[in-house]
Formats: structure tokens, C-alpha cells, sequence
């Protein structure tokens, strides 16, 4: 929250930035679900300074990532953020819907994120899914 609000002067943060607010997250739904996920980051250290994203952004995709999807410590979902030779990162995640009520979305959160690429210049977000991985990508802003 306090990342959220001291951030209001601007609308990007660098990879690493955005990356340590997304991990402090994770650390707190460890606690809620203890060997329920794995994360893991293959961005070179040297680009996570070079390349922006709108804040916020990974949080977004691994709230998404933890929200849609059953947890549990025998089955945990990996989450996988890494970036390819076109500089367009790629954040993945294990894919076990949930089931009944709790599986509906109305993708209201991904939309936002689509839309904030958008109004900083960048590209859309690129959703793709099968039945063992959901991943959306999206290429950064370069400083």
C-alpha cells in the first residue's frame, strides 16, 4: 500500500521495483499458504533496471495467478516470470482452475492492466492459456 501511494507521482516503475513489491506479496500469501506456490524470476539482473512497467503490474498477475487457481502444497502453482529475445516478458503461471462459484472472473483485472499498458504508449497484453499454463505478455518501456 504505501508503494501504491507513494507512487503517485508517477505511472512506471523499473522491473525491479515493481518485482520487490510483487514478492513482498507473495510473502504474505505464504503465510496464508505455506508451500502452496513457487516463484521464480529469469530476467537478467541488468534489464530489470533498464525496463519499466506501469506499477503495480506483477502484483496484478500474481494476485490473478493466486486467485484463479486451487492451492495446495502437494500441487502448487509455479509461477514463472521471464523475459525473451524480443525483450517481451512473459509472466506464466500453472494452470488448476478452480472449480464451482469461486471459478467465475469477470477479467476485470487484466482488463485494467490492458488498459494501463495502453495509456503509458505501451503494446496490449497478450493472454494466452491450454490446459496446464496461463500466461500473459507484455513488452516494457525502455528508459
Amino acid at each position: 500500500l504505501r508503494s501504491s501511494i507513494e507512487s503517485s507521482t508517477t505511472s512506471l516503475f523499473s522491473i525491479r521495483e515493481d518485482l520487490n513489491i510483487a514478492k513482498n506479496y507473495l510473502e504474505i500469501q505464504e503465510v496464508r499458504f505455506p508451500h502452496g506456490f513457487t516463484f521464480e524470476c529469469r530476467i537478467p539482473e541488468h534489464l530489470q533496471d533498464q525496463l519499466n512497467v506501469p506499477i503495480l503490474t506483477f502484483q496484478s498477475l500474481f494476485e490473478n495467478a493466486l486467485k484463479h487457481n486451487q492451492i495446495n502444497a502437494e500441487n502448487p502453482i509455479h509461477i514463472l516470470v521471464e523475459i525473451d529475445e524480443n525483450n517481451i516478458i512473459h509472466v506464466s503461471n500453472t494452470n488448476i482452475p478452480l472449480q464451482g462459484e469461486r471459478a467465475e472472473s469477470t477479467g476485470v483485472g487484466l482488463h485494467n492492466l490492458n488498459q494501463r499498458f495502453k495509456i503509458i504508449g505501451g503494446t496490449e497484453v497478450n493472454i494466452t492459456q491450454n490446459a496446464k499454463t496461463f500466461c500473459v505478455s507484455f513488452k516494457p518501456l525502455e528508459k
